[in-house]
Order: C-alpha cells, then sequence, then structure tokens
C-alpha cells in the first residue's frame, strides 16, 4: 500500500522492524515530536475514569474494523488532549466472538465525552460482525 515492501511481503517487513526495535525507535521520536515523553511505557498510561465496552451482538467473526471511525471515537473521546482517552481494541479483523465478547473499550476522563462517543458510535457502526466466514483467500490469491 505504501510501497516499502514487495507484493506479500508486508507482513514480514513489519516483523523485522518490530524484532529489531526500529518500530519502537520511530514511536518514540514521534511521540517526543508532538511534545510527549519518548520514555513512556504501556504501564504508565493510565486509562480515564469513565469507559464503555462494545461487545459483540452475536457469535460470529470480526469482519471489519473501521478505522476511519474508530478514531473519530477516540477523538470524540478526548484524544490526545485528555492523557486517559482513547480505545482499547481486544478482537481483531478475523477473530471469532461470541456474544457478549468484548471488542473494544472507550476510555474517556470526563462522562459527557463518553455519552457522546458512545452515541456518535452507534451511527458509525465502527465494527462488524458477521456469523460465519466461508473461505480465508490468502492475500497471493487476491491477485
Amino acid at each position: 500500500m505504501a510501497g516499502k515492501a514487495a507484493y506479500g511481503q508486508g507482513a514480514e517487513v513489519a516483523n523485522d522492524l518490530l524484532r529489531s526495535g526500529k518500530a519502537l525507535e520511530k514511536m518514540r521520536q514521534i511521540i517526543e515530536i508532538q511534545g510527549g515523553d519518548p520514555t513512556v511505557k504501556a504501564d504508565d498510561i493510565v486509562p480515564g475514569d469513565y469507559r464503555f465496552v462494545v461487545r459483540a451482538p452475536q457469535d460470529g467473526y470480526v469482519i471489519e474494523l473501521n478505522n476511519s471511525a474508530l478514531v473519530t471515537l477516540a477523538r470524540l473521546a478526548g484524544s490526545p488532549y485528555d492523557h486517559g482517552a482513547g480505545l482499547e481494541i481486544h478482537a481483531k479483523k478475523g477473530v471469532r466472538v461470541r456474544k457478549g465478547d468484548p471488542i473494544f473499550t472507550i476510555y474517556a476522563d470526563r462522562e459527557w465525552r463518553l455519552e457522546r462517543t458512545i452515541e456518535v458510535g452507534r451511527t458509525l457502526m465502527p465494527v462488524l460482525v458477521e456469523g460465519m466466514v466461508l473461505e480465508r483467500v490468502p492475500p497471493e490469491r487476491w491477485v
């Protein structure tokens, strides 16, 4: 998609960047440029006091996670300005879920922000869960 890897090699390139530490180094640079603490660790991040868990409406597979809708929800919750605001994804695309399983959690520092985010989230439909996957088609067969 971005031309950084040959067709079919993207996952391998991404895994190499993660294993080598280059991805972490780049993330720390971005955090510092944006005025944050580049030495922050995941355990240092405290989620907001208000939270809402979005759960699977039925048994099935996560067919779609709409990134644009998820970014909108994170911003409505207060991210990046409210440091406790954001989303935690529990189920990735293609994962089997049962009715009631958590798909993602919305965190906010203010109750009104969470309520507004939930309201908008119901119209955006950021996640699609369907009953079955007939076949998983490997990327090389998409040509």
